[in-house]
């Protein structure tokens, strides 16, 4: 139950089953677990057309209601200090 009800490990294990059936796995948004996956999403960002700007939930690992959730359009605003989930 642990690896489904946390932000985290359910982002991580859905992201590895994407990779063999990824057909099946389209149905969640592009997801990074931080502060490990930061080149990933950098990667992302450096993909994206000049002047295309894309808004990002920043969701703490372990917060439930919603606590603890904002948007942030800028991955320099998306601390690097804690384990959250993008």
């Amino acid at each position: 139950m642990h690896l489904i009800t946390r932000k985290n490990t359910l982002a991580v294990s859905l992201k590895k089953i994407a990779k063999f059936i990824p057909h099946e796995f389209d149905f969640f948004p592009l997801t990074w677990v931080m502060p490990h996956e930061w080149y990933e999403l950098e990667d992302h960002v450096a993909k994206l057309p000049l002047g295309a700007e894309e808004y990002y939930i920043v969701k703490p690992e372990w917060g439930c209601q919603g606590w603890g959730i904002y948007i942030v359009n800028k991955i320099t605003d998306i601390p690097l200090d804690t384990n959250i989930v993008v």
